[in-house]
């Protein structure tokens, strides 16, 4: 059985969970009473730096969980501008928050961000916020160190034998000689995800979750969101906008919708609020007319209309307090029937028009309606 220690204490059973993203975990039982300062996890030649997350004494046993790095990726960060900083310095500068440390494998990031907002809140989510933009991973490796950039799904060959394999999940369980498989390698032809190392019971393991074969795109978004989907069903993205057509507009304005997604689909979604961006307007809409819905805040009790497609406007009315005021060389009103002016119903007469009396009207070059 392969030997596990936490410092100076034995590790009679655990779990170490390793994902493309984010810090690895584990879940030790310990042969012991007193957490080591900065623990070093090492199974079979290999180690893990971490920081005690949480630990307690059960059954004669001392229960702890580790995570990867200094602990302070959770580390609630506040809001943030930046203009013309390098992403290099703005990972700096949540790192130096967090209390974590950056990978000197990681990927140079020196490029200028003509602007950057980074919202409140945990520092991951920081981190997450800026890989994503940047089309990148990040991760805590063993080392204790903060990753960034793109797996190479460089090639591994411990010395193994298959346990056991799932083809419907996609997971291979290998009994190891050292547990030198992670997530970012390329296992057996496969991209590796995600990896579990257990040791105690039967003795070494090694849980190897991989992409599937023949997908487009192994990213973890792309791979695990695909897991998830045929594990819980498609997820929402509440701070999207979805294409929907306008079933009919009641008297006071709002909307029923027919969305264009399954997953907000149903029966329709009615009363809609329109949220056209200017104060002062108000539209009526024809029946088909094609429009985004989104929801406040990510809130998904604040549904509301936005971003309309053309051809779709019935009415339109304009109201202001004081004045509105066009400005412009040339204005044309490509009227059909009816120009009305402060809901007058007596006809205007251009200068040039011949009236009623029989003769033409004459006026200066630059005429006034007043209504």
């Amino acid at each position: 059985m392969a030997t596990a220690t936490l410092g100076n204490l034995n590790v009679l059973s655990g779990a170490i969970h390793e994902s493309l993203t984010g810090p690895w975990v584990a879940f030790l039982d310990l042969d012991g009473a007193t957490m080591p300062d900065a623990p070093v996890l090492a199974v079979a030649g290999e180690q893990w730096a971490g920081a005690a997350w949480s630990s307690g004494s059960y059954a004669g046993r001392l229960r702890a969980v580790l995570v990867g790095g200094k602990g302070g990726l959770s580390t609630e960060l506040d809001a943030k501008s930046y203009r013309g900083a390098a992403y290099s310095s703005i990972l700096a500068d949540i790192l130096t928050k967090a209390g974590e440390t950056r990978s000197s494998t990681s990927a140079d990031i020196s490029k200028i961000a003509p602007a950057w907002t980074r919202t409140a809140g945990r520092a991951d989510q920081a981190l997450d916020q800026l890989a994503a933009n940047l089309g990148l991973t990040w991760r805590v490796q063993r080392d204790g160190t903060v990753w960034i950039g793109t797996d190479a799904w460089d090639a591994v060959a411990p010395d193994y034998v298959l346990t056991s394999r799932d083809p419907a999940q996609r997971i291979d369980v290998i009994a190891p000689v050292a547990p030198i498989v992670r997530p970012g390698q390329a296992f057996d032809g496969r991209r590796v995800l995600r990896v579990v190392t257990t040791t105690g019971g039967p003795g070494l393991r090694q849980e190897i979750w991989w992409a599937e074969e023949g997908d487009e795109d192994d990213s973890i978004a792309a791979v695990l969101g695909r897991w998830a989907d045929r594990t819980i069903g498609r997820r929402l993205d509440y701070l999207a906008l979805y294409p929907a057509t306008v079933v009919t507009q009641a008297a006071d304005g709002t909307l029923q919708l027919v969305p264009d997604d399954s997953r907000i689909k149903g029966y329709g979604m009615f009363p809609i609020r329109i949220r056209h961006g200017l104060p002062g307007i108000d539209v009526k809409v024809v029946d088909g007319a094609r429009v985004l819905v989104g929801f406040e805040a990510g809130d998904p009790t604040r549904p509301y209309a936005t971003l309309w497609e053309t051809g779709g406007l019935d009415e339109l009315t304009v109201t202001a307090t004081t004045k509105i005021t066009v400005s412009a060389p040339e204005i044309d009103l490509d009227v059909a029937t009816t120009l009305r002016l402060a809901g007058g119903s007596q006809p205007i007469a251009r200068v040039g028009d011949s009236t009623a009396s029989g003769g033409a009207i004459t006026g200066p070059g630059n005429t006034k309606v007043l209504g």
